[in-house]
């Protein structure tokens, strides 16, 4: 049943009426065992149509009904996230962390909350445990590279390429992370035709999946704030 419920829904999403995938999708939020999949294509339509807010308070009512269910702390610390809770977000992303420790995914958004709270030391260091964890997340290959310098070859380029060459097989919202990261990868060794055409492409995909959600733009604004800082510029 989930897995019928779960393709209709992506149906109705390419089709532009999100709000039915999210109504059909929500009753899959109460069954035990919970249905992974489901609750993270609810959560990311919810996230990226601008529905925060109603996403924190059904989470939260959630997280009350399933306190042992790992997922939904995950989901209420990104909610709290989205809008500006930092300190909200990583007690969340805690409680999730007690349950399942060293999960990959938990590592990753804890280190994405650390790094908008200015803890960029403490967020590379996350993300890079992450990584060792599931090499493949677009999401926490490119924030590792914000930090990183790429050089032809290393590591973290090999991650990069390697993910590259199963782009066709990403979620839309993963294939943007991509794009970005191999920008950042191609600026670095100096193919600054091949970086913008990353970013230009990421860009196309990013508004095609992604409304405007007010209280997401002022997060990025305030991370935008703490990392070019005059010292930043300078260097």
């Amino acid at each position: 049943v989930g897995e019928a419920v779960r393709e209709k829904a992506r149906v109705l999403q390419q089709l532009h009426r999100e709000g039915e995938a999210i109504d059909l999708l929500d009753p899959l939020l109460t069954r035990q065992p919970l249905d992974t999949a489901a609750f993270d294509l609810w959560a990311n339509l919810m996230r990226n149509h601008g529905r925060s807010h109603a996403l924190e308070e059904r989470l939260a009512g959630l997280v009350k009904r399933f306190p042992k269910q790992a997922e939904f702390w995950v989901g209420l610390g990104i909610a709290k996230h989205r809008l500006g809770d930092m300190d909200g977000a990583l007690a969340n992303l805690e409680k999730a962390s007690a349950l399942v420790p060293n999960h990959p995914r938990i590592l990753y958004e804890m280190g994405v909350v650390k790094r908008f709270m200015g803890r960029i030391e403490e967020s590379h260091e996350l993300i890079a445990r992450s990584l060792k964890g599931r090499p493949d997340h677009p999401g926490a290959i490119r924030t590792y590279g914000l930090e990183h310098k790429y050089v032809y070859g290393d590591e973290a380029s090999r991650r990069v390429n390697a993910l590259m060459a199963r782009m066709g097989d990403l979620e839309p919202a993963d294939q943007v992370q991509l794009h970005y990261a191999a920008g950042k990868a191609y600026d670095d060794v100096g193919e600054h035709d091949a970086s913008f055409a990353h970013y230009a492409v990421g860009g196309v995909k990013k508004r095609k999946i992604v409304h405007l959600d007010e209280s997401n733009a002022s997060r990025i604004q305030t991370l935008m704030t703490r990392v070019f800082t005059g010292k930043f510029i300078a260097e």
